[in-house]
């Protein structure tokens, strides 16, 4: 997945989320931990929300802080975050990850990589799921 924040600006406050995730086992996997792998300079991550497809206005690919017209306000949903998500075998969880990131400085490259930190019956693996956030501007 890549997606970009046109007009990018320091001072710019914008989420970008995960792709949504899919259990392709036949065992439910356990979503512990996760993380944007790569951040160059001029970005801060300033933290992670999970919100649900069923309570926001459907999966928020790119969000931007700045107050806009016909732009759902994030604060009046309920953030998951903190909780693991759990998807059953074979489904895609109605939980989606979202990076809250401010532009600091002059960016240079990319946000790339979303790690996550799992578990699958008693084991406990890390993946990296490409994903590229660009910033132009």
């Amino acid at each position: 997945m890549s997606l970009s924040a046109p007009n990018a600006h320091v001072g710019n406050i914008d989420g970008f989320s995960f792709p949504l995730l899919q259990n392709n086992t036949k065992q439910p996997v356990t979503i512990t931990g996760y993380r944007i792998a790569g951040v160059p300079a001029g970005i801060e991550v300033l933290g992670y929300s999970v919100f649900s497809v069923d309570d926001t206005p459907g999966y928020l690919m790119g969000y931007s802080y700045k107050p806009a017209q016909h732009t759902p306000d994030l604060s009046k949903y309920p953030d998951y975050s903190g909780k693991p998500i759990t998807i059953n075998a074979g489904q895609t969880s109605d939980r989606y990850i979202m990076a809250k990131v401010e532009i600091t400085g002059t960016v240079v490259g990319s946000l790339t990589g979303c790690q996550l930190n799992y578990t699958q019956g008693s084991q406990a693996y890390t993946q990296t799921i490409d994903c590229t956030y660009g910033f132009n501007g």
